[in-house]
This record gives C-alpha cells, structure tokens and sequence, in this order.
C-alpha cells in the first residue's frame, strides 16, 4: 500500500503528493491518466507517474496466484486450472461474447498479435518482437477458448515512468511528446463474457 511512498524515498519529494495506484493491468496507465489530469487541469505543473511490477517466480503457480488476487475471492472458480492464471477463462468468455456480437475472428486477434509482435521487433528493449504470420499464431499451442499462447500476455515483471509538465514547467529545450487526450475505460463485469 505504500510502494510508491517508499519508492521515491531518496527523491527527497518535500512533501509531495504521492498517491499509489491498483488498477490491475492497468495500474501505470490509470497512474499516468490522473497525472496527465492533475497537469491538465492546472492543479500542477509537474507529475510523475510510475508503474512498477514483479510477477515472475520459478513456481507459475504462485505467479498465477497473485494474478488471482486481483479479484473477488467469490468469483474464482472451484476448479482453478493448474497450467494458466483462470482469468485467461474468463478473458477467453469475453472475447467469445464479443466475437458473437461484433463478428470479430480468431484471425481478426491474430492479426492483432501480428502488428504487436512487429512493432515489438523494431523495439531492441521489448520483451517479446519477431515476425509472424496470422497462420503462425493460429497453429500455435491453444492455451483456452480462441485463444494461442502468442495472444495470451506473459507473465512479466516491468517499469516504466513518465515526467508530465505544463508548457509553463517544460524546459526551452529538449524533446517533447504532446499528450493529446488520456481515457480510462473499465471493464463491464456485468456483461455475459464475465459471468
């Protein structure tokens, strides 16, 4: 609960507001969305928005426990599958719920690990980028429902920060990165994919 408090210890902050953020796979994007919001609202003129995660073990089966955390101990199911977090079970609903109702295929996300994979290629720091074929994908080890182990997301552990300014903060010099607009959306629970 107090990560970030004792994180930024050694910055010597003087006081400054440091706010811990659970959003689950979303937590640094929802940490960078209310930084974002707090400069452009006026509120600040400088925020920092860490994420920071460490979720790897040599027992998956504790990896996947932590995953496991992150929900409602009522809704984790009896029957926990041993090989893989259940939230890829209830991932795997959901996006069969949304194939029914947009007509979207297993090519369709594919083709979306296929452009990611890609992109990670041109990135020498990315975890994971090689070039795939959607054939590729589709014959890889079906992990559950539409779903191959190129489309599931590893277990990882990762950093990144962001230093958001007002133009007023910014100095003359050096690169800049305009943020134009910041959402955070959540997950319908109540929907048929979830239950």
């Amino acid at each position: 609960m107090l990560a970030g408090q004792f994180g930024l210890s050694r910055l010597e902050l003087g006081g400054a507001p440091v706010i811990n953020v659970e959003n689950a796979c979303a937590s640094a994007s929802t940490a960078f969305h209310l930084a974002w919001q707090s400069v452009a609202s006026g509120a600040t003129n400088l925020a920092l928005a860490v994420g920071a995660e460490k979720m790897t073990h040599p027992d998956k089966a504790r990896s996947f426990a932590a995953i496991g955390g992150s929900i409602d101990v009522e809704l984790i199911p009896d029957d926990v599958p041993a090989d893989r977090s259940f939230l890829m079970d209830m991932y795997a609903r959901s996006a069969e719920a949304y194939m029914e109702q947009s007509g979207a295929t297993e090519r369709d996300f594919a083709a979306v690990v296929v452009k990611n994979q890609a992109n990670g290629f041109l990135n020498p720091r990315a975890q994971y980028g090689q070039a795939l074929t959607i054939e590729d994908v589709l014959n890889a080890r079906r992990i559950v429902g539409p779903f191959t182990l190129p489309m599931c997301s590893p277990i990882s552990d990762g950093a990144a920060a962001a230093v958001l300014a007002s133009e007023e903060a910014l100095p003359r010099e050096g690169p800049r990165v305009l943020v134009l607009a910041s959402v955070v959306r959540s997950a319908d629970f109540a929907s048929p994919g979830w239950a």
